[in-house]
């Protein structure tokens, strides 16, 4: 992001907990009016026009009806359209208070993430090769999401970077709070506060939260025994449907599954990667159930429509 403050400009790059880098360029700051000697109310109605025309707009609540969350954020924040104009993927972005000659402003960005995001927390081991920041815990709405502090030096200015990502029901999204250094203490006080105005149903079920964030280690053998464990009931019970429903059942459920899964692509979920994966080895497993048994069921019932045509009538003899 190039920022122009007091006539310096100042490059700033920040690196996000989902391994993507954001640049973009921010207008200048409101110009300084000059004042000259002209008629007074004609100084003073140009000075007005001039406000409204290159202030910033006065935030209001956030209220998304794609993904359905609201936010209401203090009065302090302003909003920055010319942010969200340069990156498609940054969603709402604010300015926080009124930055002083040459001081580098705090800015709030809410971005989307790709997909829907799990329950089981980030760890260490699963960020970006080169990641020097510090992964923490923040609540939002009874949950504990992760979050994580970034600390760099640009161009001579210390700077920290605190990234939340929230998991909305619809998609999952990403609250970053970034500013000088030297007011890590005011943007930690204001990160829950932004938090808690923030407001959406999740994908996440909180007796699946608590189970991962107690058990962080167990949860991926868990979801691997219980894929095991539902493909071998399925399969099972497509083989006893074999015997009890009529011919060609089988296959037709096993297509449906198979073709069913490709439905869910998109959704970047452990749990549905999961859900799909077991919903094709059945779709898989019971295709080939459902072919034996149109096969064995073909076969059997050939010799009994053979048994049931009536003989060949014998020629009369002559006499």
């Amino acid at each position: 992001m190039v920022k122009t403050v007091g006539g310096y400009v100042t490059t700033i790059r920040e690196r996000f907990t989902d391994r993507e880098s954001l640049s973009f360029d921010t207008l200048s700051p409101k110009p300084v009016l000059p004042m000259r000697r002209p008629c007074f109310s004609l100084v003073v109605l140009g000075c007005v026009c001039s406000l409204f025309q290159l202030s910033p707009i006065q935030a209001e609540a956030i209220d998304d009806p794609i993904l359905e969350f609201t936010l209401e954020l203090p009065a302090e924040f302003t909003e920055r359209s010319d942010i969200v104009d340069s990156r498609p993927d940054i969603m709402y972005a604010f300015e926080y208070g009124e930055s002083a000659e040459g001081e580098l402003p705090v800015f709030l960005m809410i971005k989307t993430l790709n997909g829907l995001i799990s329950p089981n927390g980030l760890q260490e081991k699963d960020m970006p090769e080169g990641f020097t920041g510090t992964l923490f815990k923040s609540k939002w709405q009874g949950f504990d999401v992760d979050g994580a502090e970034v600390k760099e030096s640009l161009n001579g200015i210390d700077t920290i970077t605190y990234n939340v990502s929230i998991p909305l029901k619809n998609r999952a999204i990403q609250v970053m709070l970034f500013g000088p250094a030297d007011r890590t203490e005011e943007l930690a006080t204001l990160l829950p506060e932004i938090l808690d105005n923030l407001k959406g149903e999740s994908n996440w079920s909180s007796d699946t939260a608590t189970f991962t964030q107690i058990f962080p280690d167990s949860y991926g053998p868990v979801l691997l025994a219980v894929a095991i464990g539902g493909v071998i009931l399925s399969l099972v019970f497509l083989w006893f449907a074999s015997t009890r429903t009529p011919n060609g059942t089988v296959l037709i459920v096993a297509i449906a599954l198979y073709a069913g899964s490709w439905q869910f692509d998109d959704v970047n979920v452990r749990e549905m990667h999961l859900v799909i994966g077991m919903m094709r080895m059945v779709g898989l497993g019971g295709g080939i159930l459902g072919l034996i048994d149109v096969i064995r069921r073909s076969k059997a019932k050939a010799p009994k429509e053979t048994d049931s045509s009536p003989p060949d009538s014998e020629p009369e003899s002559g006499s």
